[in-house]
């Protein structure tokens, strides 16, 4: 090939390129960026509000210590020196409540609730000081302070050496004032929930649930409570109100002058109370043993029926403490046709 053949084809190669990169219909070859795609939302689902589950375990009002409500040093004089003590109840323990005493001239009880749990018919009475009877043959004077959060029932009963005396005028209040003032710093309290007994108010609807018939031989008569001559008790009845006791329910036979056998059943049960195991079953630990009862957790028992001794005095001869895990059922009786922890296994079967 001669150079000017050479020449000629690289002029119609040239050509024929520019002519392909032109045609129409075929767009001309571009450097771009590649486009980067437009993100989508996705919507994230808005979890619905849930509440927490129930606590099984209260709070208890102070921190459980009583030497943050009651200190010696700003007890009014004329108390006297003592000694203090807690003494809270399955029930009130279960209301994240606290009940303190002193023991000194003049005897001091403080019983602390979360403001929340205390019916207004309890904070109304006690907004001034009442003097009532207390227990089987004493006497008191009480009164109330509160925050917003805590209710403190104030309460000075005499004391060894003062029964029989008048509680000096203007002391309640003095004693009321001085707890009062430490209510705002005591850490509040918050009640364990009392579930599992739905529709369980009173003794009837725990009679309802056991067949009282079998267990005493006989037909039941209603025993109630407070029968035993005692006065009413506010602190019970706020526990009661609650909803974190109910009872003790008492039931027996009708007697005349010649019976010879005197059964009785005596039933509390405690709602949302299985926190306060240990101390309820506390004092009778070396005693009681372990039992089985249907439905129940753990189940400890005292059992006296054989002692022959114990015969007709009306005392219980059998104690039997149930729980479920969440709750507290207390049974007692004496001279039943039927095993107590059977009584037991019925009305857990009701819960």
């Amino acid at each position: 090939m001669t150079v000017a053949t050479a020449a000629a084809l690289g002029v119609v190669a040239v050509i024929v390129a520019v002519l392909v990169l032109t045609r129409p219909g075929t767009p001309a070859a571009v450097e771009s960026e590649t486009p980067s795609p437009t993100p989508t939302h996705i919507a994230t689902p808005t979890p619905t509000p849930t509440s927490p589950p129930p606590a099984r375990t209260p709070v208890t009002v102070a921190d459980g210590s009583c030497d943050q409500v009651i200190a010696a040093d700003d007890l009014p004089a004329a108390i006297g020196a003592g000694t203090l003590q807690d003494v809270t109840r399955t029930s009130v323990h279960t209301l994240g409540g606290l009940s303190c005493r002193w023991s000194g001239t003049w005897y001091v009880a403080v019983d602390l609730f979360p403001a929340s749990v205390v019916p207004g018919s309890f904070t109304d009475r006690y907004a001034d000081e009442q003097c009532e009877s207390i227990g089987y043959d004493g006497y008191g004077c009480r009164t109330a302070r509160a925050t917003d959060e805590v209710w403190a029932l104030v309460t000075v009963l005499p004391g060894e050496t003062t029964y029989g005396d008048d509680i000096p005028r203007g002391l309640v209040d003095e004693v009321a004032d001085v707890i009062a003032a430490r209510l705002p710093v005591l850490a509040p309290g918050a009640a364990a929930e009392r579930a599992g007994w739905a529709g369980f108010t009173d003794c009837d609807d725990v009679r309802s649930a056991i067949d009282l018939a079998s267990a005493l031989g006989d037909t039941p008569v209603e025993g109630g409570t407070g029968t035993d001559g005692s006065s009413p008790d506010p602190v019970h009845e706020i526990a009661s109100e609650a909803g974190s006791v109910i009872g003790t329910c008492v039931w027996s036979t009708a007697t005349d002058e010649t019976t010879t056998r005197f059964p009785a059943l005596w039933v509390t049960v405690y709602p949302g109370g299985a926190d306060g195991w240990e101390r309820l079953v506390e004092g009778d630990a070396s005693t009681a043993v372990d039992t089985t009862v249907a439905g129940a957790e753990t189940a400890l028992i005292i059992d006296r029926g054989g002692e022959a001794d114990q015969t007709g005095t009306g005392d219980p001869l059998t104690r039997l403490w149930v729980t479920d895990g969440d709750s507290i059922v207390v049974l007692e009786s004496r001279e039943l046709d039927r095993d107590v922890r059977d009584v037991a296994a019925e009305l857990l079967a009701a819960r």
